[in-house]
């Protein structure tokens, strides 16, 4: 009886506590949640042809292929449609900005554009037919990686070593050691704010940006990074977000403390752990406020010089710089390249 008694003591007790422990849950803010995917969202830069989509790393072309101007037939509109999203996928990647002064159409005096078509590595992502209408036609959407050893960064950096072009910046060379190969969870990153900038001076995306101190001192810059990491990563995430520059430098982990201990006590240690192997820790995040965005094409981010020496304190630790942890949280919309799709796509057809 005894025994008993003393089980139901430590059952009603063991509730108790559980119950005050996710009161406790309950009252600790979202952002200390154990994973950061919640805090950004990917910044897409709309184009009339297509898109770039700068946090995850892939331009996105669009081309559509008419039935009636194809003789009706299915298969030459689908092949009209994707020679054309190609072009806008060429067109898009001849804007985009490599720094402060270049784009891939300027580099080099424009010898770059004329390989252009080498340097993409494209899938087809979406295909649709739309039929019900006066004119139906076929819309194929391609998409080309930016980074990966096949996206265009990695292939543009090779081609860029082969060529005589005005371009001598390039990555360093991976050491001998392991850092690159470790897991992002739970490393530190830097976020740079760069939300609060004049509508007019905002911060545009860029394959190889640099950070400045206010002092002029160059933070970071290509020349700085390991190859690897540029290659596997960009320089810079570009991202939106909603919150608050504090919901992104609060301390992680308390949650997690917490969820840990109403499993033990709800008695379910074992579930916790299985689900446990799948759940992603929360990156620490330094944060730092861009004061001004610089150089010709708006790419170049200015700090303040004391967040720029707290940010080279923490590269010494953990490198954080030169393994491309680095977020830039922008906002939308900052505007796309000029053009229209609407001239292509009116006369897609195989002999075009």
């Amino acid at each position: 009886m005894d025994k008993k008694i003393s089980l139901l003591k430590s059952i009603k007790y063991g509730w108790l506590i559980s119950i005050f422990l996710l009161t406790v849950i309950c009252l600790v803010p979202s952002n200390t949640l154990h994973c950061d995917d919640h805090l950004f969202s990917p910044y897409i830069e709309d184009h009339p042809n297509g898109r770039i989509d700068w946090d995850n790393g892939f331009i996105f072309g669009v081309g559509r292929g008419y039935l009636h101007l194809n003789n009706g037939s299915k298969n030459r509109a689908l092949r009209a449609a994707r020679v054309m999203a190609l072009q806008s996928i060429l067109k898009i990647a001849a804007g985009v900005r490599l720094d402060a002064q270049n784009t891939l159409a300027t580099l080099g005096g424009g010898k770059v554009v004329v390989h252009l078509q080498a340097l993409i590595r494209h899938k087809e992502h979406k295909t649709i037919l739309v039929k019900n209408i006066k004119q139906p036609y076929f819309e194929v959407t391609l998409q080309a990686p930016v980074k990966g050893v096949e996206g265009l960064t990695s292939r543009l950096l090779i081609k860029l070593k082969s060529m005589q072009a005005d371009w001598r910046a390039y990555p360093r060379k991976p050491l001998n050691r392991k850092d690159g190969g470790k897991k992002m969870a739970g490393q530190t990153f830097l976020v740079l704010d760069a939300r609060n900038l004049p509508s007019g001076e905002r911060i545009k995306p860029a394959l190889f940006p640099e950070i400045i101190s206010s002092e002029g001192e160059i933070v970071y810059h290509i020349n700085n990074v390991q190859e690897t990491a540029l290659i596997k990563k960009g320089m810079v995430r570009y991202v939106e977000s909603a919150k608050s520059r504090k919901q992104f430098s609060r301390n992680p982990g308390l949650k997690d403390d917490i969820l840990v201990l109403v499993d033990q006590f709800l008695g379910t240690p074992k579930v916790y752990a299985a689900e446990g192997k799948k759940r992603k820790k929360r990156r620490k995040f330094i944060v730092a406020e861009v004061k001004q965005a610089r150089g010709l094409n708006k790419t170049n981010l200015v700090i303040s010089a004391s967040d720029a020496n707290q940010i080279k304190d923490q590269n010494q630790a953990s490198q954080i710089l030169q393994q491309c942890r680095v977020i830039v949280v922008v906002s939308s919309p900052i505007g796309g390249i000029e053009g229209s799709l609407s001239p292509y796509i009116a006369s897609a057809s195989p002999n075009d």
